[in-house]
Parts: C-alpha cells; structure tokens; sequence
C-alpha cells in the first residue's frame, strides 16, 4: 500500500532536536547584540562571526548591515511565530534572509550534535534511540522484511517521507538500524537510504551524514574568517528554503511532494501542527477519493481540533482521521496491525 509519512517537528524533539519555539529562542540568544559596542557579539560563538565575515565578504559597509539584521532578528524574532515566519515576512530585506537562515542551519547542526543519537564517549552518532518513535516505527516498517537488498528495497519503495524538519536525524537513524538490524557495512546502508523517497519541503542542513563535515565545532578559537567551517554554514544556508520559495510549482521537490499525496492510500502524520501553509504545501487542490489518515495530535486542544475539517478539505470532504493525543512513540504501540508493512 502506497504510504506517505508527514513528519513535523513535534516528531524530532523526541530525539532531542528544538520544537519551533525553542529553535526561535535559540536564535535570538545567539545574535543579541551587546550594547554599548560597535561590533559586540554578546552570545554569538566565533563561527557565527566568521560566517558573517563570509557573507559579506569582509567588507565593513556589508557588516555593519548585518549587524544591524542581527540587532533586528533578536529583538523582532520573539514577537513571532516562528523563524521561518520572520524570514517570510521580510523577505525583501536579503540580509535579515540571508543571516535568518545561516541561524537555522547553525542551531540545527548544533541541535544534532546534542541529540540522542549522538554518543560524546565514542564522538560519534551511534546511541541507540530508546523511548523515541524511531524505534517502533522501524520495527512496524521493517517486520518480516528479509536480509535481502532487493527485498528491503522493495519494501520503503511504496513509502514516501515528507518531513518539514531542517535535521538529518531521520537519515542518520535509518542508516544505522540498517546496519545493526541487517548486519550491513555502511555502503549499502548509505545506498538505501540514499534511493529513499524523502523530502525536505523546506531543505536539509547538508547531505552528508551526520558527524561528517559539514557539522558544528563549538565555536574553536583557531576558527577564522573564510574558513572550512564558517564557508560550510554559509553554502548549507542558501540551499534552505522559506515559506514563499517553498511552494514554488516548477520545485523538484514540490512536484514530488504532490504526486506522493496525490497517489498514497494512507497518509500518516507525526507530531505536525497542521498549519494551513503546509496544507496547501500538501495538497494544493482538494483530493476526492478515499484515504486512510493517522495521526498525533499531542498538545492540540479540543478547539483546534473542531478547525481541522476545513484543514481535511484540502484532501477529502467526507474523510474522518485518526488522530490521537499521545506522543509519537506511543503512537505506534496503538496502531500495531493498522499500520503494518506486510504485504
């Protein structure tokens, strides 16, 4: 049965990554300019000047403006909904954009250095995730698939992951039950999951595994302008994408996006907010014909929930989802035989 996952950040704070408010207040800490100094970076760590350095090219009329976009992010940032929603609304403004996404990529690969996938004894991302969906959810995926490639293959074919979260963490989790639960080298496991049907709607801070380059340093005092470091978080954040850039119709990805929600016979969300822009996102004309639809709905209220019919238009009118109030690692334990994999 053709699958689509729709995975939310809700999701990735089971595995230590930010929700959108932690990430917000995360980015306006880091770029709260000291008063008093010209150029005072008060919370922001060395990589963060040197990219700024990278961005402007040295040139000290291009700083002093993004310095004056730091000033505007850190105090304007809390007054919003999220970064994402700030970028948006000053898309005019390139470097409110361009140093609003440098954050995003800074904070997230932070985020991954400090989730529970990473392990500090080994310095590598290798802990098993317990008490996370990952979990059960690959155990679901995964029963009764058989140690063959073609077969494991065969299996994630019909399963698309749509997943509204900047991190690498799903890609990292996957690669490494592949190789404990399959006995497999780390090749053939970075084969599969690179033949996955995953989509970043709004883009991935980088495509190499997590813990290789590009990653964050801890802001090393031997970092300098134009280094490997800072130039990596400069090159990451033009690849990410804001709402308006996003919903592009001649975007590779969107047209994937909407072909895999146009096609699936079940659709599956995980710890997402349901908000209207990723609905459209999702399905830009209404889909009339019958789906199957779970969901979480952790921390939604009882109100929020009477609005979502006019969210379910967008895929069937007559369609009455399946959404739970647990958390997504439980969400699975309630849902055992309807959402199995076994042909």
């Amino acid at each position: 049965m053709k699958t689509v996952f729709v995975i939310g950040a809700g999701a990735s704070k089971e595995i230590g990554m930010p929700t959108g408010d932690e990430l917000k207040s995360t980015i306006s800490l880091l770029l709260k300019v000291k008063e008093g100094t010209v150029q005072g970076y008060e919370n922001s760590p060395l990589d963060i000047k040197n990219a700024i350095y990278c961005l402007s090219d040295a040139d000290p009329k291009e700083i002093s403006k993004y310095n004056d976009a730091m000033t505007a992010i850190s105090e304007g940032l809390p007054y919003d909904i999220s970064i994402d929603n700030f970028i948006d609304k000053h898309k005019e403004n390139n470097y409110i954009v361009s140093l609003g996404k440098l954050m995003i990529v800074y904070a997230i690969l932070y985020a991954e250095k400090n989730s529970n996938l990473y392990s500090k004894d080994k310095n590598i991302y290798a802990n098993y995730p317990s008490n996370t969906w990952y979990i059960p959810f690959f155990q679901r995926l995964m029963e009764n698939c058989h140690n063959s490639i073609d077969e494991i293959k065969e299996r994630l074919n019909d399963i698309t992951f749509i997943i509204f979260n900047y991190d690498r963490c799903f890609e990292t989790f996957f690669r490494l039950a592949l190789m404990k639960n399959y006995l497999m080298d780390l090749l053939t496991a970075e084969e599969i999951v690179s033949e996955m049907n995953i989509i970043h709607p709004y883009g991935i801070v980088g495509n190499s595994p997590l813990g290789v380059m590009p990653e964050y340093t801890g802001g090393s005092s031997s970092a300098k302008p134009g280094d490997f470091v800072s130039q990596s978080l400069v090159n990451i954040s033009k690849e990410i994408k804001s709402f308006t850039e996003s919903i592009d119709p001649k975007d590779e990805n969107n047209k994937k996006l909407v072909e895999a929600c146009a096609k699936t016979e079940k659709i599956i969300f995980l710890g997402f907010a349901f908000a209207l822009q990723n609905m459209k996102l999702l399905y830009p004309s209404p889909r009339k014909d019958h789906l199957h639809l779970y969901g979480t709905r952790k921390g939604m209220s009882d109100y929020e929930m009477q609005r979502l019919p006019f969210l379910w238009s967008f895929i069937h009118d007559a369609l009455h989802p399946t959404l739970i109030d647990v958390k997504c690692v439980d969400f699975f334990k309630e849902f055992q035989y309807s959402l199995s994999f076994i042909n």
